[in-house]
């Protein structure tokens, strides 16, 4: 119970990781607009080369821990950063990189996957699909790319989902609910060797996120909304008393 409560407080990686960089974010705005996009530039090679390839390449749990924490969320800060100041747009050579670490790593995942090497531990195999992958930083940077350039207008309905993503995150993801849903609830593990498996965890999925999404919507209407509506309430009054 407390985990869930306070997640923050009790092992949710994300979250404390969130919530430090927020912390941090003031002092971070100030050094991206003290640089220069060649500043970024470098600073951004500099920690995919610490963070996605020194960490990937480690069989140091601790030496991975440590740069997919916090550090990680910085290095996707400056990214960020760096293709804003660049100016950057998406073109054949961004989609060539994204479709060759697509390509490269998702041979390697599958053939780490159908391996029956004794060498190939289940590490192994999931560093492939981590934060830190070489190849997923090149294709989450490519696809941000591709969605910068579609030009979205303001939608109201994506823009209330949006709003309850972490709340999704925070409900089905955490030791106790991730056991009861996939397991207890789905039964996931009944369908292994089916050959319905892929299309069952789509449903799933989209099942989870849907259901999430109105968990989190009904919270803010009935605790979020009314608790914010007597904070500025409180603070409205206490502005004209004084």
């Amino acid at each position: 119970m407390k985990y869930s409560l306070l997640p923050f407080l009790y092992g949710n990686w994300f979250l404390a990781c969130y919530l430090v960089v927020y912390l941090a974010s003031p002092l971070l705005k100030k050094a991206i607009i003290a640089s220069t996009e060649k500043q970024l530039r470098y600073l951004v090679i500099i920690f995919y080369v610490l963070v996605n390839v020194i960490c990937f390449l480690a069989r140091n749990t601790l030496l991975e821990n440590w740069f997919t924490s916090p550090v990680l969320f910085v290095f996707w800060l400056f990214v960020g950063a760096w293709i804003q100041k660049g100016n950057y747009s998406i073109n054949w050579k961004w989609r060539l990189a994204g479709i060759g670490a697509f390509l490269i790593g998702t041979t390697i995942r599958l053939s780490l996957l159908y391996s029956n090497s004794i060498n190939t531990t289940q590490h192994d195999i999931e560093k492939y699909f981590s934060y830190y992958s070489p190849f997923l930083v090149v294709e989450a940077a490519v696809l941000f790319l591709e969605f910068k350039e579609l030009k979205i207008k303001q939608n109201k309905f994506i823009n209330t989902i949006s709003a309850t993503t972490l709340g999704v995150y925070l409900i089905h993801d955490n030791d106790y609910a991730r056991t009861t849903i996939w397991h207890t609830l789905l039964k996931t593990q009944n369908y292994t060797d089916s050959s319905l498996l892929f299309l069952y965890l789509v449903g799933c999925v989209c099942l989870i996120f849907v259901l999430s999404s109105v968990i989190d919507l009904i919270r803010m209407y009935f605790l979020e909304h009314p608790f914010f509506f007597l904070v500025n309430k409180t603070h409205n009054h206490g502005s004209s008393i004084s």
